[in-house]
């Protein structure tokens, strides 16, 4: 009954259902770990699953499923890294042929920025499982967030080879070539990715972003950022992203509009100095001045704060 009413998405009468078996004597793990299934993925109550979960251990201690499911509810629940490694770690020991607990910690040590940690786990992974995808695209992912992009391109590179087909590995291997300067193989990435998902608003984003800063296919640029915005017309980000072009095209009432509309959604220093670059490209000096104190009233020390002050000791 608990799986029936899930799968019409009834989730509190699926909590109940399985309440109810509980009750009446059910003594399998398995039921305690559906439960807690359901309380974290569905009903999203992290401490009842880690409760249903240990009920499961309870059971049967050596239960490498509910080990990991536990070190599962840790990190993603609670952000509980040290807990989560200690039950996702005896999961891997009790499973050492099943891949899944392996991965999770491969993440948590990227999640944590353990990444020597992190490689370690993902290439002892590859090593067992040379075609497992996850492994060698979560491996990529630790050297983009270390930063080592040469490293990072080739690993998405053979990614995009091994699958074709996969929407996140054209993506972040746009996001690598951006990085390195490498612009045409980057938006050659990007309308990939847009090929296989149509809807994939960070892609028009980063396109747009591109032709605006180099101030070329404006045109291209203000179609793909306005793309962007209609898909997620929630994101700051992307509404800042369309300001710019508008910038790049000498459109400075339209670039103070959607800037502004963008810091209704989220203030940020990073807006604020575009916005002031703007007054600043329109002639308006006192504008300008209050958005880049504004920028720096949001945070000194944003990526931009020293750009500001030399432009604020100008003006």
């Amino acid at each position: 009954m608990a799986r029936l009413y899930i799968l019409e998405k009834k989730y509190n009468k699926a909590e109940k259902a399985y309440k109810k078996s509980l009750a009446a004597g059910s003594s399998l793990a398995k039921t305690h770990i559906a439960l807690g299934d359901l309380y974290l993925q569905l009903l999203n109550k992290p401490v009842a699953a880690i409760n249903s979960y240990k009920n499961a251990l309870k059971i049967s201690p050596d239960h490498g499923g509910a080990h990991y499911a536990l070190g599962v509810a840790y990190l993603r629940g609670l952000n509980d890294v040290r807990s989560a490694e200690i039950e996702l770690k005896k999961a891997a020991q009790l499973q050492p042929g099943n891949p899944l607990p392996f991965q999770m910690l491969g993440k948590l040590y990227t999640h944590s920025q353990q990444f020597d940690k992190a490689l370690k786990v993902y290439s002892d992974l590859i090593k067992k499982h040379p075609k497992l995808f996850a492994a060698r695209f979560g491996r990529a992912n630790v050297y983009l967030a270390q930063k080592s992009y040469k490293q990072a391109e080739k690993e998405f590179k053979q990614l995009t080879t091994m699958l074709p087909g996969n929407t996140e590995a054209w993506m972040n291997l746009g996001v690598v070539y951006q990085t390195q300067g490498k612009l045409h193989l980057a938006e050659q990435a990007y309308l990939n990715a847009i090929k296989l998902n149509p809807k994939l608003a960070i892609a028009y984003n980063n396109l747009a972003w591109m032709s605006a800063d180099k101030t070329t296919a404006l045109n291209k640029a203000l179609k793909w950022a306005t793309r962007a915005v209609k898909i997620n017309p929630n994101s700051a980000d992307f509404y800042d992203t369309l300001g710019w072009v508008y910038k790049a095209r000498k459109e400075y009432p339209l670039a103070i509009k959607t800037f502004r509309k963008a810091n209704k959604i989220k203030q940020s220093p990073d807006i604020y100095f575009h916005l002031g670059l703007t007054y600043l490209d329109k002639g308006d000096k006192s504008r300008a001045k209050s958005a880049f104190l504004k920028a720096l009233s949001i945070n000194k020390n944003f990526t931009h704060s020293d750009k500001v002050r030399k432009i604020l000791t100008r003006l």
